[in-house]
C-alpha cells in the first residue's frame, strides 16, 4: 500500500509540469531531477504553454464528465473548443482554429519520461508516454476525434482519487486557471493546489521550486522572488486560495502558508 501511494504522489502532474511558463522562448525540453526521481518532457513542436494547457484542461474535463467515452476517445469540434476557450469571442478566425490544432499537435508529439519511480510491486521502473496518441480532423464534417493516452489519463484519475479531487473540483480548477492571466500564476496555482491540499504549510528549496515552475536558465533567488510576488498576488485575488509567503534566506526555503 505504501508503494502504491508513493507512485500516485510522485506522478501527480500538478507537481511535475507538463507545460512551460515561457512564451517568448520556444523550449523543447525540460529536465527535473528531484527526490531520486528523474523527470523529462520534450517535444519537437515546442513544449505546451499556458494556452495549450487550458485547452487540455477543457478536453479532460469533457472526457471525465462523459460517461459514454470508450477507449479514452473524445469526439468534439474546433468550434466547441474555441467557444469554451475564447469565451469573449462569438466568431472564430482561421488563425484561432489553427492555434487549437497546434495545441493538439504539441500534446500529441510531447514525450514524458520518468525514471526511478517505485511501482506497486516495490520495483524501481522507467516510464515513457505521451498525452494524446492521435488527432483526426474530418474536414467535411468538421468532427474532431482525439485519442488520449491511457497511461496519462489513468495516472491523472488516480492522482485525483489520491488527492480527493472529484470532477466538480477539477472543473473549478479549470475555471480558476482561465482567470489567471500570467502563465507563472497558473503554474504556481497548480503546484500549491497539489501541495497545500491536505496541509497548512509547505516548504521547498528555492532552486527546486524554480525547476517546478519551469523557469528557464539558472535564475538567481532574487529574480525568482521578484517573479513570485505578482504571481502570488494574482492567485490570491483570482482563485479560492488565500496564502501567505515567506522566504528563509539562510536556508533558501520558500514557505507557503494557508491563511486562517
Amino acid at each position: 500500500m505504501k508503494n502504491s501511494l508513493f507512485i500516485k504522489k510522485t506522478l501527480n502532474f500538478l507537481e511535475y509540469p507538463n507545460w512551460v511558463v515561457s512564451q517568448k522562448i520556444k523550449l523543447s525540453k525540460v529536465i527535473i531531477h528531484r527526490d531520486e526521481i528523474f523527470y523529462e518532457m520534450k517535444s519537437e513542436a515546442g513544449l505546451p504553454t499556458r494556452f495549450d494547457k487550458i485547452i487540455l484542461g477543457f478536453l479532460m474535463q469533457k472526457l471525465f464528465l462523459n460517461e459514454s467515452v470508450v477507449n479514452y476517445t473524445l469526439i468534439t469540434t474546433r468550434y466547441e473548443i474555441a467557444k469554451n476557450i475564447y469565451s469573449a469571442s462569438k466568431s472564430f478566425s482561421k488563425q484561432k482554429y489553427e492555434r487549437i490544432m497546434l495545441a493538439l499537435k504539441r500534446w500529441n508529439v510531447m514525450c514524458i519520461r520518468f525514471e526511478d519511480i517505485v511501482s506497486e510491486n516495490g520495483h524501481r521502473s522507467m516510464k515513457y508516454f505521451s498525452v494524446i496518441d492521435s488527432v483526426n480532423l474530418d474536414k467535411n464534417t468538421h468532427k474532431l476525434t482525439i485519442q488520449f493516452n491511457q497511461d496519462y489519463i489513468k495516472q491523472t484519475k488516480s492522482s485525483m482519487v489520491f488527492n480527493s479531487l472529484d470532477i466538480t473540483a477539477y472543473k473549478k480548477c479549470f475555471l480558476e486557471c482561465k482567470k489567471l492571466a500570467r502563465p507563472l500564476s497558473m503554474r504556481l496555482y497548480e503546484i500549491l493546489l497539489r501541495n497545500l491540499l491536505d496541509r497548512y504549510v509547505w516548504c521547498i528549496d528555492i532552486s527546486h521550486f524554480a525547476l517546478l515552475l519551469t523557469l528557464e536558465g539558472n535564475q538567481p533567488p532574487s529574480r525568482v522572488l521578484q517573479l513570485l510576488k505578482p504571481a502570488i498576488e494574482e492567485v490570491n485575488k483570482q482563485t479560492h486560495m488565500n496564502i501567505d509567503f515567506d522566504y528563509d534566506k539562510q536556508r533558501s526555503l520558500c514557505i507557503f502558508k494557508k491563511r486562517d
